[in-house]
């Protein structure tokens, strides 16, 4: 597993991205945070620079890859966990079989409620058209999935040139396998996170202001909104934010609202 370790600092900041995406898309964050901090920005097997390893890719089998990594790398704890979409499934995981995770930042996260609607399996379903593509047309190729994903030329402009060639070059078809698989994975990493109940550390979660793919608007609140304030107060302390202009992606948006989030995050409770 290819760990990103930069800074120097307690507590440690565990960096996990969302479907399709790996390390790279952290590098703004991981700087600023680093400063502060040791960070550890990871590529999940079989994603970046990270080696593919069979095709059982469900939340569990991640959690227990990234425990043996930060064993052999020697990271140590206090950890807080931040994770971006399924990056957040993780996270929650994790916490709740490691000790040393004192606090989480959840980016937009997947919850339970909502990988039950018809809505999420439709983005999934389109997601899982859009790589499944990309893998029978060499000419199709990597263009469509990275745009796709990450919005370019908009998100992508948050990212430096390296981060942007980096991602670019890294759609390859073992990687979008990988994410096939992961997306294949889906509902048995929801019925795992199911079993490991609510947070039972401090939590801070960002909520995308901006209505996008799955997100339908109840009154003045979208419903993705209603789902991770909810999840916010189930935790023994929760911090619920909207970031009113951003997408999904916020993390490549704002990525000083997620700075922010960790840093008062680490002061309340580390």
């Amino acid at each position: 597993m290819r760990l990103r370790r930069i800074g120097t600092g307690k507590p440690t900041i565990l960096l996990d991205a969302g479907w399709g995406h790996w390390s790279t898309v952290w590098i703004r964050i991981q700087e600023l945070l680093a400063t502060q901090f040791q960070t550890v920005a990871f590529d999940r097997m079989g994603l970046g620079g990270s080696t593919r390893v069979g095709s059982d890719r469900h939340a569990f089998q991640i959690v227990d890859e990234l425990q043996a990594a930060l064993l052999a790398a020697q990271v140590a704890g206090p950890y807080v966990y931040v994770g971006h979409a399924i990056g957040a499934v993780h996270a929650r995981i994790h916490a709740r079989r490691d000790h040393r995770v004192q606090a989480m930042v959840l980016v937009e996260p997947i919850v339970e409620t909502l990988a039950m609607q018809r809505v999420f399996s439709n983005y999934r379903y389109g997601l899982e058209k859009s790589y499944r593509r990309a893998l029978r047309s060499a000419r199709w190729g990597v263009i469509q999935p990275t745009a796709w994903l990450l919005g370019w030329p908009k998100f992508g402009r948050n990212l430096p040139s390296t981060g942007r060639r980096d991602l670019r070059r890294g759609y390859r078809r073992s990687v979008m396998q990988t994410v096939l698989d992961e997306l294949d994975s889906c509902e048995q990493s929801m019925q795992q996170l199911a079993g490991v109940g609510s947070p039972a550390v401090p939590i801070h979660v960002l909520s995308a202001g901006r209505d996008w793919l799955f997100a339908r608007r109840d009154g003045h609140e979208n419903h993705v909104q209603v789902m991770h304030r909810k999840l916010a107060s189930m935790s023994p302390v929760g911090f619920h934010s909207v970031v009113p202009n951003a997408g999904h992606n916020l993390h490549l948006e704002y990525p000083r609202e997620v700075l922010s989030a960790v840093q008062g995050l680490v002061k309340k409770v580390c």
